[in-house]
């Protein structure tokens, strides 16, 4: 009975779009392992707990480590997305998909640091990271180092908004290059407003980002230029329902149902 019902082809690819991608490449494999690596150094730490208090501290801290994996899961998508839907490999594609890969391992840490300073502004709780306090400590020799603090709010900010936007904007770069090649790639009418509308959500989100880092530019406090970013939900559900519309109706005069 389920055999005569299940169809392998309805769990992959888009309701609008057809994926152009093969099989899974070295550079698809790359990315993944790039991915692993970053998000490994946003939620573990290098030694294991030694203490009660270090694996409480973890789970207290569990909405910063999820904020941490959604933006990474997100930006895993949309690159994952672009390879699927244009199945491009070209030198040039190759070359921005490593500027994406090294610019997500630079703002991993910055992020982490960002999001335990959102979390303590929110919650009004300890933002102490095990030495990241801004205090002076020692290291194994016995120097003296200053730990990250709260003190450094806006150039932790700075780090994270530019890694957020340069990925972003790399991002809109390759789907406006495979745009460009829509006659090549066979793209149809409703392929190409898909197109145009995943490159409209990168514009709109290199535009927060861009407004976080202006907001910094004018002196404002970091946690303001991190909460800018809660324009993301608004501004990205507003354009997905209108052009969710726009396809839709596009797609039912094309009778494409599925």
């Amino acid at each position: 009975m389920l055999r005569g019902t299940f169809q392998p082809d309805k769990l992959t690819g888009e309701r609008y779009f057809r994926w152009r991608g093969g099989d899974v490449s070295r550079l698809e494999a790359l990315a993944d392992a790039v991915f692993a690596l970053a998000l490994t150094l946003l939620v573990v730490r290098l030694e294991v707990p030694r203490t009660f208090a270090e694996v409480e501290y973890a789970f207290l801290h569990a909405p910063v480590y999820l904020a941490c994996f959604a933006v990474f899961l997100w930006v895993w998508y949309c690159h994952h997305q672009f390879h699927r839907r244009y199945g491009l490999e070209d030198p040039l594609t190759v070359a921005l998909d490593g500027a994406i890969l090294f610019v997500v391992l630079l703002f991993a840490l910055p992020l982490r640091f960002v999001a335990e300073l959102l979390y303590g502004q929110i919650f009004h709780g300890d933002i102490d990271v095990r030495g990241f306090d801004g205090e002076v400590a020692r290291d194994a020799a016995g120097a003296s180092i200053r730990m990250i603090g709260e003190s450094d709010g806006d150039a932790l900010m700075l780090l994270y908004a530019g890694g957020f936007v340069l990925v972003f904007a790399l991002l809109l770069a390759q789907t406006w290059r495979a745009s460009r090649r829509a006659d090549v790639l066979a793209l149809d009418r409703v392929e190409r407003m898909v197109t145009r509308g995943t490159m409209r959500m990168h514009g709109a989100t290199v535009a927060i980002g861009a407004l976080s880092l202006a907001s910094i530019a004018l002196g404002l406090p970091g946690p303001v230029a991190g909460f800018a970013f809660f324009l993301l939900g608004p501004a990205h559900g507003i354009l997905g329902a209108t052009q969710g519309r726009a396809i839709h109706r596009a797609a039912t005069e094309d009778g494409i149902t599925e």
